[in-house]
């Protein structure tokens, strides 16, 4: 961490499958806020499996993860949080996955699959969910009429953009 306060910090992140494959084993880091982090690797060797175990969509063998909201807020250790509790985290807590047609529905338009997220999170309601969809699109650098396509009539470019506005 290069500065200011760390948002999230990994510790030794294991995730251990049956049979013995270790998918991850010691993995630490932390994000400073306004800092972004990539993970870089082969395939297979373990990104996603530590996305999502920082999400708790994957349980985790070992570690601790830990997330601090804002510069004087103690830490939130996700691990020992319930569903119910971890819900409104996810709001903050995202993985944009560096293949956004895999993680588009292909049976949603890039508006409905950006609209999803602020329905199921309740950040607005009826047209307010229109007028924010509009306002993400424009963020990302879609033009309005490519939220009425499907994600394979969309260059990767604007699929990833779609897969970006949805994590906002």
């Amino acid at each position: 961490m290069t500065r200011g306060f760390a948002r999230l910090e990994v510790r030794d992140l294991a995730v251990h499958f049956a049979g013995g494959a270790k998918a991850v084993d010691g993995v630490s880091f932390e994000i400073g806020a306004g800092e972004t982090l990539a993970l870089v690797g082969e395939s297979g060797c373990g990104k996603t499996t530590t996305g999502r175990t920082i999400l708790r969509l994957l349980e985790a063998t070992g570690g601790s993860v830990r997330y601090r909201r804002a510069a004087a807020a103690e830490p939130i250790e996700l691990f020992a949080r319930t569903e119910r509790e971890l819900r409104p985290l996810r709001r903050e807590l995202q993985i944009v996955f560096q293949d956004p047609l895999a993680s588009l529905d292909p049976r949603r338009t890039a508006g409905e699959a950006i609209a999803e997220g602020i329905r199921v999170h309740r950040l607005a309601h009826g047209r307010a969910v229109e007028e924010r969809v509009v306002e993400l699109a424009e963020k990302v650098g879609l033009a309005p009429g490519m939220l009425e396509r499907f994600p394979n009539e969309l260059s990767g470019g604007e699929q990833q953009r779609v897969a970006i506005a949805t994590s906002r």
